[in-house]
């Protein structure tokens, strides 16, 4: 047996059913041993048996579906080309059934008597179903695998409300007897309108939140210096071999995985980590691809390149955990999969019970109550619940700049029972602050202090500019007979004739001939002021909460959501942010494998797990966790791989955003509650059940106007959401 894994993007999917039918349907296959399809991504992942099947047979079990698969070479640039030329049809779609459905509504509601308005209307009309035929084709495709979801519902109740409306205006003396001479152009119109509001707006945040992982490449050079001979070269990187040596100057980012040969330098490595300090590189240690040289000169020895270097890792693993992530229904899909068989039994059983049994009217009877009751059961409100609530939700939320990527986020969101913190960039900042600095000398405390101000105040450091920041103001600055920068060491002056120096611990061990600097136990990252014989003081630095960061903990506490912090950083720096932001649990120093299995692990016990995070080391936890949030000054990679984006950083707004999505969903099922009232109470009323005793027939214009009354309180409902205040 032979097996290969490929990935093909499919075409014409517009909900998680559908991603859902083609998933099965692979699953089915002769030779298919694994097949997951994923709606957010639009692709396929299949596993499959080259001696059984092929990528064309694969394609034509998917095509019998309506669907489509490209099983060429997989482009994700040309899978982005086409998901954005079909988001234009939609937006094209979606104006153009508005357009034709505000005057419908006006018509109906103003001269809703005039036979003229008819021959209005139904063209209009006409228009708004036509650009709405997706929604007819989806639901004939799930017809086809005996599935039913909201298009369905949505195809039968425009779908019957335009055909008896037709009926009526072109051939009002066959059927006026039997459906009156009211039409339902208006609500077929504007339901299909609306659902294509709700769709091209959900659409538009996915794709506004959502950067493709190509562009991730911008976090690596596209040429590297390599040692040839005598001379450096400067050459592509595609052509760096294991065991070339390269350089990497002060600003530069590193080429590939390798070892550093010579040299010292800080390197920012919080693009695969999360660790926002740099971290002091020196012959022996490891550098990685994509992370930047901030002070120093280093050489290194390739060692891992291209698919096999740390960087490209993380992102294949990225992908293997959101083609892994099993979509989620929806509410209404679920709904609908009864209703709809319930309403058409209902239907035949109510037309068949009367044409038997109704006298000499059966047939009258017969056809008045069937259609009246599948005027009145058509589910417009049902089909209405969720969009209009999704439109409003989204809306709202995009004003306070949150952007959602689906409708199907609100209901994970509302049900989310523990979310994991990324340290760096969502709890804090990523600027690194003083935390404590300990005196190792009976020198006066406010020399130490007028050395280090003096030593950093020309340096650009990231770490010297946290010095500055707290010393600036509180001492005076000493003239140095003598100043000379190290890059990738630190600094080193003369005052008074004594020579003093600041920097890396390593540097400090040179120095003072030692090889220990006694402080493992203290939390962040360090620096060392001393002079050739003694150790004077240390700096202890630490990554500083972000405003509200607190006030958000407090409130996901409230909401009865258990917060815990997992962060790739070190151990006493993620227990001091812990301590300090009031979280219990924490998970440090975590690669993203060791991420990625925490978030499954908790899945695994029946939770709802949600992962909060911006850096790159995120983004398999993020796209594993049910519901991925990801901060939006973060890396693309993390942007991608979630589903909700916190424009401005606030942790506040995720806490906010999950009591949001509760409201949400409170809304709709109370939308969905009121729909289903509204059929229980009417269909029996239309099947003619106090017809025999009390001689009442409800007339199909007449359910077409209860309808009509249902949908409008639906919309109502939904309104709410627009006036939500979240502060």
């Amino acid at each position: 047996m032979k097996t290969t894994k490929n990935t093909f993007p499919v075409l014409d999917m517009s909900c998680a059913a559908c991603a859902a039918t083609v998933e099965k349907e692979l699953r089915n296959q002769p030779g298919v041993k694994s097949a997951t399809v994923s709606y957010a991504s639009g692709c396929a992942v299949v596993e499959f048996d080259e001696e059984k099947t092929n990528p064309d047979q694969l394609r034509i079990a998917v095509r019998a579906l309506g669907y489509d698969m490209d099983t060429g070479e997989y482009n994700r640039r040309k899978h982005r080309e086409a998901e954005l030329k079909a988001y234009k049809n939609l937006r094209q779609r979606t104006f153009a059934s508005l357009i034709l459905a505000a005057p419908v509504m006006v018509i109906a509601m103003i001269w809703m008597h005039d036979t003229w308005a008819n021959y209005v209307l139904w063209p209009l009309t006409t228009g708004v179903i036509w650009f709405g035929r997706r929604i007819f084709t989806n639901a004939w495709k799930m017809t086809l695998s005996r599935q039913s979801g909201m298009d369905t519902l949505v195809a039968i109740s425009t779908g019957t409300a335009y055909v008896l409306s037709t009926l009526v205006t072109f051939f009002p003396s066959h059927f006026a007897e039997f459906l009156g001479h009211h039409t339902y152009y208006e609500p077929a119109a504007m339901v299909i309108a609306f659902v294509l509001l709700g769709k091209y707006l959900e659409e538009r945040s996915r794709l506004r939140a959502t950067d493709f992982l190509d562009t991730l490449t911008s976090n690596l050079p596209e040429t590297a210096l390599r040692l040839t001979g005598e001379t450096w070269e400067e050459i592509p990187v595609h052509l760096v071999q294991p065991g070339d040596v390269l350089m990497a100057r002060m600003g530069d980012r590193i080429a590939v995985d390798g070892q550093v040969t010579d040299g010292q330098a800080w390197i920012d490595e919080s693009i695969l980590t999360g660790e926002s300090l740099p971290v002091s590189k020196k012959t022996g240690d490891l550098v990685f691809a994509g992370t930047i040289n901030t002070d120093g000169i280093l050489q290194y020895r390739a060692t891992q390149t291209g698919s096999e270097s740390r960087f490209a890792k993380i992102i294949a693993l990225v992908e293997a955990a959101r083609s892994s992530k099993p979509s989620v229904q929806r509410l209404a899909d679920r709904i609908s999969a009864i209703f709809v068989p319930i309403v058409l039994s209902i239907t035949l059983l109510t037309f068949l019970g009367w044409w038997f049994f109704g006298g000499s009217d059966a047939f009258s009877i017969a056809l008045t109550t069937s259609l009246a009751v599948l005027v009145v059961a058509c589910p417009c409100a049902l089909g209405l619940a969720t969009p209009t609530a999704i439109v409003n939700a989204i809306g709202t939320t995009a004003k306070w700049g949150i952007l959602v990527k689906n409708a199907e986020t609100f209901e994970i969101a509302s049900r989310v029972s523990h979310i994991f913190l990324d340290k760096t960039g969502t709890l804090t900042s990523g600027t690194p602050a003083i935390d404590t600095i300990y005196y190792h000398t009976d020198a006066p405390k406010d020399f130490i202090h007028s050395l280090l101000l003096s030593m950093e105040s020309r340096s650009n450091h990231p770490l010297a500019k946290a010095i500055v920041q707290h010393l600036s103001n509180k001492v005076q600055l000493l003239n140095f007979d003598e100043w000379t920068y190290h890059p990738g060491r630190g600094i080193e002056s003369v005052y008074n004739g004594q020579r003093y120096y600041l920097g890396s611990e390593q540097w400090m061990k040179e120095i003072l001939n030692t090889s220990s600097s006694n402080t493992d136990a203290l939390a962040g990252t360090h620096f060392y002021l001393f002079t050739s014989s003694e150790r004077l003081a240390t700096i202890s630095f630490h990554d500083t909460l972000r405003p509200q960061a607190v006030e958000a903990i407090k409130e996901l506490n409230e909401l009865k959501i258990n917060v815990a912090i997992l962060s790739g950083d070190a151990d006493k720096a993620v227990e001091s942010i812990a301590r300090d932001a009031g979280i219990s649990e924490f998970h440090s120093q975590c690669s993203p494998e060791q991420k990625l299995e925490v978030i499954h692990q908790k899945k695994a016990e029946g939770h709802i797990v949600a992962m909060a995070g911006d850096g790159i080391n995120d983004g398999a936890a993020l796209a594993a966790a049910d519901l991925g949030i990801a901060m939006g000054s973060g890396a693309h990679l993390a942007i991608e791989s979630a589903q909700i984006v916190i424009k401005n950083d606030s942790p506040l707004l995720i806490a906010r955003m999950l009591r949001f999505a509760r409201r949400v969903r409170s809304i709709i099922y109370q939308n969905l509650f009121w729909a289903f009232i509204y059929n229980i109470i009417a269909i029996p009323i239309a099947a003619g059940i106090f017809y025999p005793t009390y001689g009442i027939l409800l007339q199909p214009h007449w359910a077409g106007a209860a309808m009509a009354f249902s949908s409008v309180s639906v919309v109502m409902s939904s309104l709410r959401l627009r006036y939500h205040k979240h502060m």
